[in-house]
């Protein structure tokens, strides 16, 4: 078995295939490696095995998984593939570990295809046309889930559970050799650190603090005992008692920084509060009870300005105007009662409808006059006001974001 450079084949960016020279004259494909230069992947290859055309199937796999280990922490995809010379491929592991393993008759006919638990997934039995076959006697193990489940037990001690979920499975084949015996299989992860596997470190325990102040408690420092847990040697500080001799409080306590953009709670309905700023740096309200009680008092002093100083914002809605006339117009929007100073003025062109502009929810009086003036026109204001003319007003007309903010006009 020979590798070299020649023998990597590039399939496309970073995707590479190693061949091996089988029985003298054929070439096999052994790895295709995705995401890795050639440089690094032949790296984890030892020539010697590969050469050697002794080398077995399991110690081809074992070599041929090196290159997977040695490329784990990178984002190589690595499918593997041993072959039985002139025969054809006796295994193959994709991408994600997962092997099949492939068997042939006396005649190099493919038999059995495995999975890698070596359960039968296929079996291919061969006879001549219009010939029956029995298949043989089924001798292979016939697993079955029994319903029972278990955490399986850490390698690295016993005592542990590991992440790994097992269920148990049964084999119910009476002409197999391994009947009625059972095994445990791997079918998911899931890690839940047990409170029991936190103990306690010979670090003394301490006084428990709030920025910078005593609370009274105590606390231990404890560590994750569970070799198999994804959180082993972790520490943390747990609350272990009370005791204000060991760990006295103080006088008073004060409150941390509460600094920050606050909202007015006083805006009327429909209007939107406005960020205030509010200072409010750490030791500014103190407390006899706790930290958590100054910091309290801090932020109702900020909400308290906010809603003293704070400022609201009422939010504006279009004004439509559906216009099949024939005649441009002038629109004003006025204060009740008032017919100088505008407060909006628009125009809508002739055979236009649109949004002619943004304006707040309020009672206006409002004045439409025709540009050209010759023609007179329907008007509907609103929800409850029309007209009929060349220059109309109406007066103490509603106008809300609903259906009521449009005008129409038509011949």
């Amino acid at each position: 078995m020979i590798l070299t450079r020649q023998h990597i084949r590039l399939l496309q960016e970073h995707v590479y295939t190693i061949m091996v020279m089988m029985a003298g004259l054929i070439q096999y494909p052994v790895a295709e490696i995705a995401g890795a230069d050639y440089t690094t992947a032949s790296s984890y290859i030892t020539q010697s095995v590969l050469d050697n055309p002794a080398t077995t199937d399991a110690q081809m796999r074992t070599q041929l998984n090196n290159v997977r280990t040695g490329l784990a922490a990178t984002k190589a995809l690595v499918t593997t593939y041993t072959y039985k010379p002139l025969i054809g491929m006796s295994s193959q592991t994709d991408a994600a570990g997962r092997s099949s393993y492939y068997e042939y008759d006396g005649f190099g006919r493919l038999n059995l295809v495995r999975d890698q638990y070596q359960n039968i997934v296929k079996k291919n039995c061969y006879n001549y046309l219009g010939q029956s076959t029995s298949c043989g006697t089924d001798v292979y193990p016939q697993w079955q889930v029994t319903g029972n489940t278990r955490f399986k037990p850490c390698q690295q001690n016993p005592t542990y559970n590991s992440p790994v979920q097992q269920q148990e499975e049964k084999d119910i084949n009476p002409a197999s050799p391994t009947y009625n015996q059972t095994i445990w299989v791997d079918y998911a992860i899931q890690f839940n650190p047990l409170e029991s596997e936190w103990v306690n470190t010979s670090t003394p325990v301490r006084c428990r603090q709030i920025s910078g102040q005593n609370t009274g408690e105590v606390e231990q420092e404890q560590v994750y005992s569970n070799p198999c847990g994804d959180i082993y040697g972790w520490t943390r500080w747990v609350v272990v008692g009370t005791n204000t001799s060991t760990c006295p409080l103080p006088p008073y306590f004060t409150c941390d920084d509460e600094s920050g953009y606050y909202y007015s709670q006083t805006c009327a309905s429909g209007a939107n509060p406005d960020p205030i700023f509010v200072s409010v740096p750490a030791g500014h309200s103190t407390s006899t009870i706790s930290v958590a009680d100054a910091n309290q008092q801090a932020i109702l002093y900020a909400q308290n300005y906010a809603n003293q100083h704070g400022t609201c914002t009422v939010p504006t809605f279009p004004l439509y105007f559906n216009n099949s006339a024939t005649d441009g117009y002038d629109v004003y929007l006025y204060t009740p009662g008032t017919t100088d100073n505008p407060l909006y003025t628009f125009y809508i062109p002739a055979s236009t409808s649109q949004a002619i502009g943004n304006i707040l929810p309020g009672t206006y009086d409002i004045h439409i006059v025709g540009r050209v003036g010759l023609n007179s026109a329907y008007f509907d204001v609103g929800c409850s006001s029309t007209g009929y003319g060349t220059d109309q007003w109406f007066t103490n007309v509603s106008m809300a974001n609903n259906s009521c903010n449009t005008i129409a006009a038509s011949n």
